[in-house]
């Protein structure tokens, strides 16, 4: 790999920030639920609303690699673990048992809320559901602020048992990043996770057996050894950093890729050049246009973006 030193132009990533935040955690299972305590803390300190999500029950199998224990077996995830740490914490944690996406089960956010939506999804069709409500949510120029989606994923982009990604992003298409560094020393747009990766949409990159006939769920990949074991709490305490710097203003980076077997990691910077290099499949005079696009802004845009901070 060439020796690059576009992390030196990185600038930080700020939030469109309405009166008040939601971070809702989609799926409490091999991820979720080591992320879970790190939300608490984090909602806690920030006064942030938090909302966990999941239809899924814990199993005997869970108890191996996920947050859960032998006397939890048969309770629903997303209650568990609220009841767990809202307890420990003397906070209200909202738990959704339903799968995400059902009209009846979804949490609508409100005009003066911001929503950070944590996706720790081993599906395609779990994914498509986070990235249809972001797109029902998605920003009046003066009013909602945008959903936000940080996808947490595991064997979703390459077939390896030890390795996953972490991705920031709000754009879903590449005119939703026009003026995302029209102001020099911050961003204030990313291309979604799917705009970045369009084969997680796809049914046919998750995880199965060797002929395709079978999908399997994170735990029974854990069992048959085609999961790495710690692969899920490495995942979580880098999404738990990106909340962190994100909601501190100090986040410069918007993708994260892990690989637990060589203990290596990297990072993309948040930079224009950085972005563009992410998005693959575009042409040379495509590169140079989005270039231009997403550094035209106007001093407008600073003053909106630096009143909405302030309001937090």
């Amino acid at each position: 790999m060439p020796l690059s030193f576009e992390h030196m132009r990185a600038v930080p990533f700020v939030m469109r920030r309405a009166a008040s935040l939601r971070i809702h955690l989609v799926g409490c299972g091999g991820t979720g639920s080591w992320l879970a305590p790190a939300l608490v803390r984090l909602t806690k300190h920030h006064g942030a609303a938090l909302t966990f999500q999941d239809h899924d029950h814990v199993e005997e199998a869970n108890c191996m690699r996920q947050n859960f224990c032998l006397a939890e077996v048969g309770r629903n995830k997303a209650v568990t673990l609220a009841r767990r740490y809202g307890s420990a914490w003397g906070m209200a944690i909202e738990a959704v048992p339903q799968a995400f996406g059902a009209s009846s089960a979804t949490v609508r956010p409100h005009v003066d809320e911001t929503v950070l939506y944590i996706g720790c999804v081993d599906n395609a069709a779990a994914r498509c559901a986070i990235e249809s409500q972001c797109a029902e949510h998605a920003p009046h120029p003066y009013g909602q602020a945008p959903p936000y989606w940080l996808d947490c994923g595991n064997t979703a982009l390459a077939r390896g048992a030890n390795t996953a990604q972490v991705v920031l992003g709000s754009a879903r298409t590449l005119d939703a990043l026009s003026g995302a560094f029209g102001v020099p020393t911050f961003c204030t747009a990313l291309p979604s996770t799917t705009l970045l990766h369009p084969n997680l949409r796809l049914a046919e990159h998750e995880d199965s057996t060797t002929d395709g006939s079978e999908e399997l769920s994170c735990e029974e990949l854990a069992l048959r050894n085609m999961q790495g074991m710690t692969i899920n709490q490495h995942v979580a305490a880098i999404a738990a950093e990106y909340v962190n710097q994100l909601l501190a203003g100090t986040l410069k980076r918007f993708a994260t890729y892990i690989d637990t077997a060589s203990g290596t990691t990297h990072a993309l910077p948040i930079s224009p050049q950085s972005v563009v290099e992410a998005l693959s499949g575009l042409r040379s005079l495509q590169r140079r246009s989005l270039l231009r696009r997403m550094a035209n802004g106007t001093a407008i845009q600073a003053r909106e973006h630096r009143a909405g901070n302030a309001e937090f």
